[in-house]
């Protein structure tokens, strides 16, 4: 009778852990996200990396196409590529902006006549209105703005900023501030597809650059970026918060939305024929980064199809 009861007591321990523990669906959306990429590879659709995390561990990580063409033959992209990011740019420049709050340095209250009295209605317009979005200046110029005020503040170049700030302390080391000069030869090169074949773009336009659209990055980065500002090693829960929209607001460098009608918040951006996308989605604890240097699937198809398999093989 003991021994029979201890039995009972096993089997009722190990349903309660299956119940407690779903089987993890990873392996077979790995199959199913391999399959998607071999078919976009297989068709010269897309050159880009993908990566995505579930509860902060990443779970799957893919690269596909190339990262640059020299004398028409094609160099395969890896997972160390490293692409332009666009406004993905805005979630860096927010999150410092955070922090300069957090320290005292400014108030998101503050009016950006403090250091732009020649901008039009500078002592309107608040840091919070600029990282919102809603100052009345051209989008990229919010972000512009922002990245001048930092380097004004810390009285440092907007690169040695973010390094020390945020990727030297996370140890991204794919991911750093470009501008419009310099060159790596880790880098991927922006192709968009013509009737003869892929051609590679001329340089950025430098209205594109600064805190808003001048970082470098690749998926694998963006997600462990993502991550740890969730986890608060970036900036704070309030500022995270914030960041995020409160009470309805806007918010600072992240965007609401639905992705697949699934709610997620996140950034995404383009610059030259580069795209790139930062996305998390909480109810499901996953973050999905995209970047690429050249498709011919917009962007929205490749996250809703990702979103497919994932929330299929569940």
């Amino acid at each position: 009778m003991i021994r029979a009861r201890s039995f009972l007591n096993a089997a009722c321990l190990l349903l309660a852990c299956a119940a407690a523990h779903p089987a993890d669906v990873f392996p077979k959306a790995t199959k199913k996200l391999d399959a998607y990429f071999d078919t976009l590879q297989a068709n010269g659709q897309v050159s880009g990396s993908i990566a995505i995390s579930e509860a902060g561990v990443t779970r799957y990580s893919r690269s596909v196409g190339f990262a640059s063409i020299a004398d028409g033959i094609a160099q395969p992209a890896d997972n160390g590529t490293r692409y332009r990011i666009g406004a993905v740019t805005r979630l860096f420049t927010a999150a410092l902006t955070m922090q300069l709050a957090e320290g005292g340095s400014i108030t998101l209250d503050n009016k950006v006549a403090e250091f732009f009295p020649d901008v039009e209605n500078a002592t309107v317009i608040s840091y919070r209105d600029v990282t919102q979005q809603r100052s009345g200046l051209t989008e990229d110029s919010n972000y512009l703005l922002l990245g001048w005020m930092l380097e004004k503040v810390y009285d440092k170049p907007y690169a040695a900023i973010v390094s020390q700030r945020i990727t030297g302390k996370l140890g991204l080391v794919r991911t750093y501030y470009k501008g419009t000069g310099g060159s790596n030869t880790l880098e991927s090169v922006s192709y968009h597809w013509t009737p003869e074949g892929w051609s590679a773009d001329p340089g950025t336009d430098k209205v594109m650059v600064g805190g808003a659209g001048g970082m470098v990055s690749n998926a694998g980065d963006l997600v462990s970026f993502m991550d740890a500002l969730l986890k608060g090693r970036v900036v704070s829960p309030t500022s995270l918060a914030t960041m995020q929209g409160e009470d309805g607001n806007p918010g600072f460098g992240m965007h609401a939305g639905k992705i697949m009608g699934i709610p997620a918040f996140g950034e995404r951006g383009a610059v030259e024929s580069f795209n790139a996308a930062l996305f998390h989605f909480p109810a499901q604890k996953l973050t999905v980064a995209w970047t690429s240097n050249a498709s011919r699937v917009p962007i929205d198809d490749i996250l809703n199809e990702v979103m497919r398999l994932l929330t299929r093989a569940r």
